[in-house]
This record gives C-alpha cells, structure tokens and sequence, in this order.
C-alpha cells in the first residue's frame, strides 16, 4: 500500500534557499522527499540507476550530476559506496516530534543507527537543533544515543573519544594473515589492496562533504544553457567514466557490479579497465577470502595512491581480449547471460 508524502509548499517553492535552483534540481529534491525508498528520519539507501530511472534520466549524464550538485550546495548529502542520501531538507517538511512520538521512535531510532557511521553525530546535532522548543523529545534523543555510547565504552573491542555523543563500530579490521590471499596471479596487489582495505576499516569512511558548510549557496540567477540535462546546464563538468565500454568480470553480482560502477565514474576508462583486469585476475585465482566489493575498494585505494602494478594475471587478461578484437572472455560471457535473460 502506498504511503502519503508531504511537502510544505512555502518551505519549498518560497524558501530563499530555491532560489537559483534549476528544473532538475527541484525535480530531483521532489523524488528524494517523496519516493519509495525513503523512511521516516530521510536518510536511506537508493539504488542510483533505479532512482535515474524512475524519473526517466540516464544515470551518468543527468542523476549523478544532479546529485553532485545537490551535494556541493548542502541540499543533501551522498555516500557514494553504500548509496546512502541524507535529505538535509527532510524536517521542513516532517515532523521530528512525529519521528520521535513512542509509536514510531524505536523505528526512527533504529534508522538513524543503519546510516553511514560518519554522518549520525552531525544528523543528531541537525535533528537536535530543530527540536529546540521540545525538550522532552530533545532530551530522549540525546539519552538514547549516549546510552550506546556508554554501552559500546564498555566493550573491550571498542575505544571511543570521550568527547563522542555516539559510538557506532564500523567493520571489524580483518584478522586473518595476508599470505591467505597471495596469489601467482596477482599477489601484489591483492595483498596491498586488503591492506588497503583493512586501514580504511579501522580509520573510518572519509566524509564526502565540508562540515563546517551548512549553508545552501544558490547559483547565478542566469545559469548557461547547453549540452547536458533536460533542462541543461553547464555548472557540473561530467568528467565520468561510461561503463557500458567497460568489461567487467563476468560473476559478479549485480549490487557489487553497481557499487563498482560507481566508484568508477571519476576513473579514465583505461584505468578503469586496468581496475577491473585486476579484479578479474584475483577473483580467477580463487584465493581471495575477503568480498568482492572491498577488494576493489582496497586496489582503488591503490590506485589513487599512484602505486598500483600491473599482474600478470591482469596483463593475461588483457592480451587475450585483444586478440579477440577488444571482446574478453568475461564480456562473451555477459551476453550468453544477457541472452539468456532475454
């Protein structure tokens, strides 16, 4: 059953801080405070593509630029690796007190711990201000999220800052010896790529976006037209990988495959198949006992660090699909599926 979504039409289409916001832009902020996907507290995961396709865009050249901007002016925030978006607007047009009545505050409560780890300080902060003139639901919040972090204080695995509000672990750093995943394939990089991957698990996801910038800065009130969105502008450089050139290993699941198209959409097309090549040559020496997604995440890593060496599982790999004409082996595959489903 469908549910009713409110949009307070002041809030909206008066607020000083639409001015300046083009067709898309508010089309796109209209979607994310109304489509299916969203939850009581306006912080969820979207599935980019799905979300391209409900409003009728293509994913690289219209959503993702959209989103980027929206991004860049404060409207929302975007965590590109679990496609989490907090709607920063969401309380102009909900009710926090409502969130946070008995009925629905274990909910709430529970949402707002599933979001990225880095966000929920600044979102209870948010939340908080906007309570202000409630203090019975402002004092619950805060007693609720320090008593986890009371509780995860007391945990030998955990250590937090004092000064933390909130405790929230991310993954666990893995603890099984590297050597396990050495392979004569491409054993270099897969080894630096956990490495990689483990640090970052220790240290925390980066936040995407300046903190300290809370205010929504509204474009030049003439915006140039061109080539671009529906209604297009020339404010976003679409420098994006096109992934549909691109081969990737042909078992990966389609959420990882998408996780890894969207970490790819900054990357040259060349290097992102050298990426791919390489994930392609872990994955075929069956040795890898970490996931899919994060061993790419950990040779991205990598790559960004200027240290990433070609394998010669990985220069295997490419010798083959060019002397197939440009078509691997993993792409045959893909269209015996494609064909398949067909």
């Amino acid at each position: 059953m469908g549910r009713q979504r409110t949009i307070n039409d002041k809030k909206f289409w008066n607020s000083p801080k639409m001015a300046g916001r083009t067709q898309e832009d508010r089309a796109t902020l209209v979607y994310l405070l109304t489509c299916t996907s969203s939850n009581i507290v306006g912080s969820y995961s979207i599935v980019p593509r799905i979300a391209a396709a409900e409003m009728g865009w293509d994913t690289e050249s219209q959503f993702m630029p959209v989103l980027k901007r929206l991004c860049d002016s404060d409207f929302i925030k975007y965590d590109a690796e679990t496609s989490f978006v907090w709607v920063r607007i969401w309380w102009e047009h909900n009710s926090p007190k409502m969130a946070l009545a008995p009925t629905l505050r274990q909910k709430s409560i529970k949402q707002i711990r599933e979001m990225p780890a880095h966000w929920i300080s600044d979102y209870l902060d948010d939340m908080a201000e906007r309570l202000q003139e409630s203090d019975e639901y402002r004092e619950m919040l805060i007693q609720e999220f320090q008593a986890s972090s009371q509780s995860a204080n007391q945990g030998e695995n955990h250590r937090c800052d004092a000064t933390d509000r909130v405790s929230i672990p991310h993954r666990q750093p893995m603890d099984r010896p590297v050597d396990d995943y050495s392979s004569q394939i491409s054993g270099e990089n897969t080894k630096a790529a956990i490495h990689a991957e483990a640090e970052g698990s220790r240290r925390g996801k980066p936040e995407g976006h300046a903190q300290d910038n809370r205010v929504s800065v509204p474009y030049l009130s003439h915006i140039p037209r061109g080539a671009g969105n529906y209604n297009p502008n020339n404010n976003y450089k679409n420098n994006n990988t096109t992934t549909d050139r691109l081969i990737f290993p042909h078992d990966l699941s389609r959420a990882a495959q998408a996780s890894i198209e969207e970490a790819l959409l900054q990357v040259s097309d060349t290097d992102a198949q050298k990426l791919l090549d390489e994930l392609a040559a872990a994955i075929a020496s069956k040795k890898v006992k970490t996931t899919i997604t994060q061993l790419f995440h950990g040779l991205l890593k990598i790559y960004h660090q200027g240290k990433l060496q070609p394998s010669s599982g990985a220069i295997a790999i490419a010798d083959k699909r060019s002397q197939n004409g440009g078509v691997g082996q993993e792409a045959i595959a893909t269209l015996k599926r494609k064909m398949l489903i067909n």
